[in-house]
């Protein structure tokens, strides 16, 4: 069974992430596994002026009741977790993602800073250099929607079969499209389109089971404007990109900060180099 975890601050963002992993594991049948980044006696401090409450049962309750139905007829019955990360560093929090075999990190990003006393101390760039899984970050102002495409930005000379394969399963739960989108690496000349066409064909789809696999490719280098593109004319509900390669950096610059650029409006799935 895949797992999911969920950063968990206590934030309005974090709260958000919850939603859309319960979403997302509902039609996985995956489990949660919910980290919270505040310490037990915070957390419960923030939520209720009560005192000596199971901070950990408060924060599953509120959970259940985050849980969004796209399916009426679907009850959600998998297994949630909780453990305590407030006194790990990056280091401690990759074992217990790597030892428990998560398949994706969640967390939210907001568009205001968070309050000093719920800020967490924990960063996920370093993490996620050290997991297998990526990390998936969610827009607190997106529209918590199913997701029915999804695109993979890489210059095709340098596609993961492995990224594809990955994508293609997430793709499957939803039914949904998923597009390989060809952006010259920097430096790297356009490709003309039947030399893509060739790659994407006998390269990547004689290799992925997946008959929604699609093909893009987008000249001329200018990352930004293609972003705009690909999430606001070709409205893709999912963005995935690898970090630190390729378009990482035309992207979001050197690290991943508290917010995402204004015209990434959409989840972005960073998977680790």
């Amino acid at each position: 069974m895949r797992t999911i975890l969920v950063l968990d601050d206590n934030t309005r963002e974090a709260k958000f992430a919850m939603r859309f992993a319960f979403a997302m594991a509902e039609r996985m049948e995956a489990k949660i596994l919910i980290a919270h980044t505040i310490p037990a006696g915070e957390i419960a401090k923030e939520v209720t002026s009560g005192g000596a409450i199971d901070n950990n049962q408060i924060e599953i309750n509120k959970a259940h009741e985050f849980l969004p139905r796209f399916n009426a007829d679907q009850e959600f019955d998998g297994q949630i977790d909780d453990i305590d990360i407030s006194k790990m560093d990056e280091s401690g929090v990759a074992a217990i993602i790597n030892s428990n075999k998560v398949w994706m990190m969640i967390k939210a990003i907001g568009d205001e800073i968070t309050p000093p006393h719920q800020a967490c101390d924990l960063n996920v760039q370093v993490i996620l250099n050290k997991v297998l899984c990526p990390l998936l970050l969610i827009p607190e102002k997106w529209t918590l929607k199913k997701v029915e495409r999804l695109v993979y930005l890489a210059d095709l000379r340098y596609c993961r079969i492995q990224i594809v394969k990955y994508l293609a399963e997430l793709a499957q739960h939803w039914q949904a499209d998923l597009s390989i989108v060809h952006i010259s690496a920097k430096g790297l000349p356009d490709i003309a389109e039947s030399y893509g066409r060739s790659i994407f064909e006998n390269e990547i789809c004689a290799n992925i089971d997946y008959d929604k696999l699609f093909f893009n490719n987008i000249k001329g280098g200018d990352i930004p404007r293609a972003v705009d593109v690909i999430i606001h004319a070709m409205h893709n509900d999912m963005l995935a990109l690898i970090h630190h390669r390729f378009h990482f950096q035309e992207l979001l610059g050197a690290y991943i900060n508290e917010s995402l650029p204004p015209n990434i409006t959409v989840p972005l799935l960073v998977f680790p180099y």
